[in-house]
This record gives structure tokens, C-alpha cells and sequence, in this order.
């Protein structure tokens, strides 16, 4: 049994998905779940799920969805949802989290990689990305806290994907992973990072016009988009590759 963030909200179990129910229901048990073990107050709960405007009604719909989301719960003995004079609580483990499973190998694999062992720094963050079921979590949940959160998560996503490619980079896997770049790129056309990862595998593949054509894009984007020129790497990669620097046919060094 687990509890899945990083798509659609609901539970696992043993593989097959439950949906949480309904948009507010989910966003209950998404207020609950990204605190496991600790009292969430009713007057956050409320604020969280109808943001600065709740109905006359939403201590009553708020106690039905718990009241619904306990049912759910039921057949497992390793989460509960109890009450407490500080609020509810999601009595679970942090590692029945997808969010904190997610965290806890994204975090392994930078120490793998901070102690040189690039082979288990892939292993983890892989395993870190793989728990994501499709590019938005937290999918359908309404209100601005969720938002912040699902903004949050993004971020922490990308930044695990970015030391991915980084590490399948320094250790020669450049043909490998031109097509996933590419399609990391059109996903997020903005980040400097994804952008520099793929122009330095099409030059490694000898397709150094492209990854010259790629710059050129993501500059347009970067002007078009936030009104600036690309960063001093992003940039700096770019001059290299136009003098022909050899080093770039070859690992990173660290």
C-alpha cells in the first residue's frame, strides 16, 4: 500500500491504482499526506482546499471527505487518518509517500555521484523518476496551495532529471540519450540545463549543427519568453563548441 502524489492522486496497491475521489477529496488527502505523522489543523485543512474563500459548508464537506477517504483506508493497517485536538493526521510512514520516496533517492544519488560512483548516482535517480506517472502531479487537486506545491515538485523533478543526463553524459552514454534530451527540451523549453546536456550529446554524435540550432532556439525562447540572453554556461558551451574546444568529446571532468 502507498499513497500517490506524482500524478494522479490516490493509492497504490500492489500495483494497481485507486483514485482518491473527487477533486477537494484529493486535495484532503494531498494536505495530509505531504505532512505524514504530523497534525494538520481543520482551519489549514479548509484554507488549503478552498484558499481565502471557503463556503459556509466546508468544515461539513471537509469532515465527509475524511469520513470517505477513511473508508478507502480501511482495508490497510499501515496508514490511518485520526483526529487529534491539532487536526488530523495521516498516520503513515514517510517511505508510503511517493513524494518522500522520490527524495529519498534523489538525495542517495547525489551522494553516490558527490562520492564518484556515477553508475549508482544513475541507478537512484532513475529510480527517483521512475515513481513520477506522467509530468503533473498533484493532477486535478484545486486551490493555490496546491499549486505551490505542484510548482515545487516540478522544480525538484527537473533538477533530478538535470543530474541524470548529466551523469549519463559523464559516462559516454551521449547516443543513448539524444532522443530522451530532445524530448525533455520540448517539455521544458526554457531550462538552460536540459539545453546544454543536449547540444553537448549531438555534438558528441558528430550532429554539431543541430546542437548549434538548438542553442539558437533556446536563446529565441529565453528572449521571447523572459526577455534575456542565455546564462554564462549555456552561453559559454556554445562558444566552445564554435571553436571546435576537444574537450567536449570527452567525459566531464568533475
Amino acid at each position: 500500500m502507498g499513497i500517490r502524489l506524482l500524478g494522479q492522486v490516490g493509492f497504490d496497491h500492489n500495483g494497481r491504482f485507486l483514485p482518491a475521489g473527487p477533486a477537494k477529496q484529493s486535495g484532503v488527502l494531498t494536505a495530509l499526506a505531504m505532512s505524514p505523522g504530523q497534525p494538520v489543523a481543520v482551519a489549514l485543512l479548509v484554507d488549503r482546499i478552498w484558499d481565502d474563500d471557503p463556503p459556509s459548508a466546508a468544515r461539513g464537506s471537509l469532515y465527509a471527505y475524511v469520513a470517505r477517504l477513511r473508508k478507502l483506508l480501511k482495508p490497510w493497517s499501515d496508514i490511518a487518518l485520526r483526529h487529534s485536538n491539532a487536526g488530523y493526521v495521516l498516520a503513515a510512514d514517510r517511505s508510503l509517500v511517493d513524494v518522500y520516496r522520490m527524495r529519498s533517492l534523489a538525495a542517495d544519488g547525489q551522494r553516490a555521484a558527490v562520492a564518484g560512483d556515477d553508475e549508482d548516482a544513475i541507478r537512484l535517480w532513475q529510480a527517483s523518476a521512475a515513481l513520477w506517472h506522467g509530468n503533473v502531479p498533484l493532477a486535478g487537486v484545486p486551490g493555490a496551495w496546491a499549486q505551490r506545491m505542484r510548482e515545487t515538485l516540478e522544480r525538484e523533478r527537473l533538477d533530478t532529471l538535470v543530474e541524470l543526463y548529466g551523469a549519463k553524459l559523464r559516462t559516454g552514454r551521449h547516443t543513448a540519450v539524444v532522443a530522451e534530451l530532445s524530448a525533455l527540451v520540448a517539455d521544458h523549453p526554457l531550462s538552460e540545463a536540459l539545453t546544454a546536456h543536449l547540444m553537448l550529446a549531438l555534438h558528441r554524435c558528430g550532429r554539431t549543427g543541430e546542437a548549434l540550432s538548438c542553442f539558437a532556439m533556446t536563446r529565441r525562447r529565453l528572449r521571447d519568453a523572459l526577455g534575456c540572453e542565455p546564462s554564462g554556461p549555456l552561453g559559454s558551451l556554445h562558444q566552445r563548441m564554435l571553436r571546435g574546444d576537444p574537450q567536449l568529446l570527452t567525459s566531464s571532468s568533475r
